[in-house]
């Protein structure tokens, strides 16, 4: 019973963590050679900040629906 709940939950946890890097490195690279000023740079930021939260809320919708599956 609980082997199936921690499969889902490091699978669930490991597409988080993998979706982030993958952000991470599509941002870096697009950006390295054009952060020309300071305003560039904060979108940028921006730009991986709205991807974490995008991240972080289909985490959270993953969990819940694990959650129900696990409990039924």
């Amino acid at each position: 019973m609980y082997t199936k709940y921690l499969t889902t939950m490091s699978s669930l946890l490991y597409r988080m963590v993998y979706a982030a890097a993958i952000e991470l490195a599509t941002v870096a690279i697009r950006r390295c050679h054009a952060i020309a000023s300071m305003q560039t740079l904060w979108a940028s930021l921006l730009a991986v900040y709205d991807s974490f939260m995008a991240i972080q809320k289909q985490f959270v919708t993953d969990l819940q629906a694990a959650t129900a599956s696990f409990n039924s």
